[in-house]
Formats: C-alpha cells, structure tokens, sequence
C-alpha cells in the first residue's frame, strides 16, 4: 500500500471508499476478458470492474470500493498493478477523474502535467520544486469540476527521477527505485495536498536539441491529449462523464515543452521554459 499511496496524509474525515485485503478471491464473470494485458485480465460491466492479475488475484471494484483477494501469488505486485485500473472506475463512478499526469502548482493555481511514460514528467516537476513552485503530483492527478471551473489534486506517490539529470546536487536520493529505467526516489520534497484551480496545462516531450523548446497547443491538440492521458477512458459511461471537464481544461490554454537532449542542462532548461509559461498565463 505505501509503494502506491504512502506520501499521502491522512484524511481527517470519514471514509467515502474502502479498500479490503482478504484471503478469498472475489469471484470473477465466466465471460471472456474485455481487456488483457500482461499478466492482468479486466472484465469491464458498466458500474462493476472486475480484475485477476497473474490468474491467482483477483479485485472487484465498484462506487463503494475495492476489493482485493487471493492467497496465491505477490499481494504487492498485484495491488500496484490493480490499483492503477480499478482506482480511476471507483473514483469516476463520484465524478473524479483520474489522469496520468503530474501536476504543478503556481501560486493558487494548478498546471496539469501530461506525456507518456518515461516523456519527462518528473523531470520537470523537480525542476519546478527546484525553482520555488510547488507540486500536486508527478505521474496521477485527480481533476473534476469545481463549479467555477476545473480542479485538480494530486495522488502524490513518492517522487522518481532518473538518475541523469541529478548530476552533483547535494539532495538526499533515497534509495534506487526498481525499474529499467533506473530512477531515484526523491526523499527532501514534500506534495501540496487539497485542490486547485486548473490555469493551464504542459505537455512534455524528449527534444533534440541542446536547449528546451516551448510551444502553445490549440485547444484540439490538447484536447486529444488530455482523452490519451483519461485512464478510464475505455470505459464509455466513465468517458461521457469526464468529457466537460477535459473540455474545459483544454480551453484554458496549453504549452508543449520539449526537454533538452543534454541530460546535465535537462533541469535548469526546464526552469527557464517554466518562467515563460508564468509570463504567458498571467
């Protein structure tokens, strides 16, 4: 549980979802897999998500909760895996729509942070914690509407950046993360928690250069990629839902930084391209 959720605190409320361990596996639909993947399965039925992950795990997530079981196989493995497809079903079915992306925080503003795995997210959310700002998340942020518009608030996992763009800063690393990708856990940060007001957003890609690119996106572009970034998106119910708050995100204004191809140059490039998306969304 605290690989995924550890660096969240505690909420001081009563629970609105629960999430159970249980030796007895719930018991899975005898139709065919909607959706496979390696090593996970996914039955997909309006308000009900069914999972079995390695055939010994299985979880049944609904509007209540998760439910998670099996006396066979990595528990630990297991949740990692599920929680990232049956989080964004339960929190959708209350109307929190869950996004891979990080999140920024300007002032009292939020910059949601979108790309692909390994695009540079985290890369640029310590660059911006390096340069004053502050941040939500680094790989899944939560948006809805806040009734004056979008809000976002982040799922702050512990914060993982590879390891060539930390060159000889004095910065407590924690311990190497367990990836191919060879990643650091960064220990000395800390998640601003509650929700923010969406001002704009960021789409990150690896660049060929030896300096950062910034560019606007119109509002199609980012549009599109907001629905790449939905991680219930292929659950229509959920999909129809999310549409007016994506749509309202894409219409405040997006930028596409591209980072620099220089791993050393990689973080102060990124600060210098944020200093303009602060002077063009003031």
């Amino acid at each position: 549980m605290a690989v995924v959720v550890g660096a969240l605190p505690r909420h001081p409320g009563s629970a609105r979802i629960d999430i159970s361990f249980t030796q007895h596996a719930p018991q899975l639909p005898t139709d065919p897999p909607s959706e496979s993947y390696e090593g996970l399965q996914l039955w997909r039925g309006g308000d009900v998500l069914s999972l079995s992950y390695e055939g010994c795990i299985s979880a049944v997530a609904t509007s209540t909760g998760l439910r998670l079981g099996g006396t066979d196989g990595d528990l630990a493995d297991a949740w990692r895996y599920i929680f990232h497809y049956a989080l964004p079903h339960v929190l959708g079915l209350h109307d929190l729509f869950v996004l891979h992306a990080g999140a920024l925080r300007l002032r009292e503003d939020a910059m949601v942070v979108f790309g692909e795995s390994g695009a540079g997210k985290s890369t640029l959310v310590l660059a911006a914690l390096d340069a004053g700002w502050g941040a939500l998340s680094d790989d899944l942020v939560v948006v809805r509407d806040g009734g004056a518009g979008p809000e976002a608030a982040g799922i702050g996992k512990p914060l993982r950046v590879p390891s060539d763009v930390l060159t000889d800063e004095p910065r407590e690393r924690g311990e190497r993360y367990r990836d191919e990708r060879q990643r650091w856990i960064i220990a000395d940060h800390g998640w601003d928690c509650g929700w923010y007001p969406v001002r704009s957003s960021i789409s990150v890609a690896h660049g060929n250069d030896s300096g950062a690119e910034l560019e606007v996106l119109s509002s199609p572009e980012t549009m599109k990629l907001l629905l790449g970034s939905f991680l219930a998106l292929p659950e229509p119910m959920l999909a129809r839902r999310a549409l007016p708050v994506l749509a309202a995100i894409a219409r405040r204004g997006s930028f596409q930084l591209r980072h620099s191809a220089q791993a050393d140059a990689r973080l102060d490039e990124a600060a210098r391209m944020l200093d303009r998306v602060e002077g063009a969304t003031r």
